[in-house]
């Protein structure tokens, strides 16, 4: 995560690094070993992340997981 952060956060105009993120973000926030607060900070990241990039033009629709984020943040349970 840490090195994903520093590239992403190194060259923002850099959509694969900031995609690599994004998925990141969402292997933790499925990751049963941290808290559903932390798995739902995790994947708001990476949704927040993505989305800034599909509404900016720069998230090929292959790379779109926006919905993918929006399911699996309804399957957490209530912390």
């Amino acid at each position: 995560l840490a090195i994903a952060e520093a590239l992403a956060g190194r060259d923002p105009a850099n959509t694969g690094w900031q995609v690599d993120l994004a998925v990141s973000y969402s292997r933790l926030g499925n990751h049963d070993g941290l808290t559903v607060t932390e798995r739902r900070d995790f994947l708001l990241r990476g949704r927040k992340l993505l989305q800034e990039l599909k509404e900016a033009g720069r998230l090929h629709p292959s790379q779109d997981y926006v919905a993918w984020f929006d399911a699996a943040l309804t399957t957490l349970p209530t912390p």
